[in-house]
C-alpha cells in the first residue's frame, strides 16, 4: 500500500536531533525493540520512536500510549525496513508514524550563568541525601563509596582509578583553563563502553559529564573531552549509545536528567525527591551513572 494510503498515527512531540535526522532520510530500518520504544536507524543516525512516558529527549519521537500500543503490537521486528518522506515513517506493514505536527523539543538553555557558591552549597546538601538512594548496580558506588561498599564489583574496581582520573583531568582543565590539560584519551578508553546495557553505564558516566561541562559553560574542557571520546566510540561501544554521547557532547540529554543539573545550579534549596524521580525515570541505573558523571564534573569545579 502507498504511504500516502496508510492509516497513520500522529505523534506528540520530537526532539530536535530526531526531527533533523527524519528530514535528511528516506531510508532506515529497525534497529532495536524494547516494550516502550524502538530505534530507527537513517543513515549513521537513530531515532527513538516510543510512547510518551519514555519522556523527551534529543533523540525521541513521542507518541500517545495507545498509538505506541497498537504500533508494538503489529510484528515489530529488528531489521524491518523503514521509508521517510518528509516528517513520516513507513515501516512495512505497521500504520504510518505522522510527526508533521508533533511539537519540537530542544534541551532548555541555562536561565543564568552557575553561581558556583550556590551550586556547591546544593550539591553538598543532595549529594548527603542521596547516597542513601542510590542504587549498588551501575557506577553509582563511585560517589558513595564508603555507603555502598558492599557494592563492590568487577565493574567498580575497573572504573574507580579511571573515575579519579578524570576528576584529575578536569581539575586540570579548570585550572588551566585553555592550557595544557594531562591526556584523556587513556581513561576515556577505559571508560567508553564499560558495563552492560544498551548505554553501557561507563557511556551514562561521560554524556553526565559532557552535558555538565556544557551547561557550565567550559565548552573547551567539553570539546577536547568528547573529541578523545569520539575517536573510540564506533569500536568499543553500540551505535545506539555512541549517538547519544554525540548529543551529550553538544550539551543534549533527556529532559529528566536535564532538571537534575539545573535544579542544583537554580536558586532556592535543591528538591532531592524530585531528583531521585527524575534519576530512576531515566533507566535502571543510567540517570545514576549520569549523576556521577555530573559530580565528577562539579566538585572538580
Amino acid at each position: 500500500m502507498p504511504l500516502a494510503e496508510r492509516p497513520y498515527l500522529p505523534a506528540l512531540r520530537i526532539g530536535s536531533v530526531a526531527r533533523d535526522s527524519l528530514t535528511k532520510a528516506a531510508h532506515g530500518q529497525v534497529a532495536a525493540v524494547f516494550e516502550r520504544c524502538c530505534y530507527i536507524q537513517t543513515l549513521d543516525r537513530f531515532i527513538c520512536l516510543g510512547a510518551a512516558n519514555i519522556g523527551n529527549g534529543p533523540l525521541n519521537l513521542l507518541m500517545p500510549g495507545s498509538s505506541w500500543r497498537n504500533f508494538r503490537s503489529r510484528r515489530l521486528q529488528t531489521g524491518t525496513r523503514t521509508q521517510i518522506a518528509g516528517l513520516r515513517i513507513k515501516v512495512e506493514h505497521l500504520p504510518v508514524v505522522d510527526a508533521t505536527d508533533a511539537a519540537i523539543w530542544t534541551t532548555p538553555q541555562p536561565s543564568r550563568p552557575p553561581d558556583r557558591s550556590h551550586v556547591r552549597k546544593n550539591w553538598d546538601l543532595a549529594k548527603a541525601r542521596l547516597q542513601k538512594a542510590a542504587p549498588c548496580g551501575g557506577l553509582s558506588p563511585l560517589m558513595f563509596p564508603k555507603q555502598h561498599s558492599k557494592c563492590e564489583a568487577a565493574l567498580i574496581r575497573h572504573t574507580t582509578p579511571l573515575y579519579d582520573e578524570l576528576k584529575g583531568w578536569l581539575a586540570a582543565s579548570f585550572r588551566n583553563g585553555t592550557g595544557n590539560r594531562p591526556d584523556a584519551a587513556l581513561l576515556v578508553r577505559g571508560l567508553v563502553g564499560a558495563g552492560p546495557g544498551l548505554t553501557p553505564s561507563g557511556d551514562d558516566l561521560l554524556a553526565g559529564a559532557l552535558v555538565t561541562l556544557h551547561r557550565l559553560g567550559a565548552l573547551n574542557a567539553n570539546a577536547q573531552l568528547s573529541e578523545q571520546i569520539a575517536r573510540v566510540a564506533q569500536d568499543a561501544t553500540n551505535a545506539i549509545s555512541a549517538a547519544h554521547l554525540a548529543a551529550a557532547a553538544q550539551g543534549l540529554a533527556a529532559e529528566s536528567v536535564i532538571r537534575v543539573i539545573d535544579s542544583v545550579y537554580s536558586p532556592g534549596t535543591v528538591d532531592t525527591d524530585c531528583i531521585v524521580r527524575d534519576l530512576n525515570h531515566a533507566g535502571a541505573t543510567s540517570g545514576w551513572d549520569f549523576l556521577a558523571g555530573m559530580a565528577a564534573v562539579l566538585e572538580s569545579w
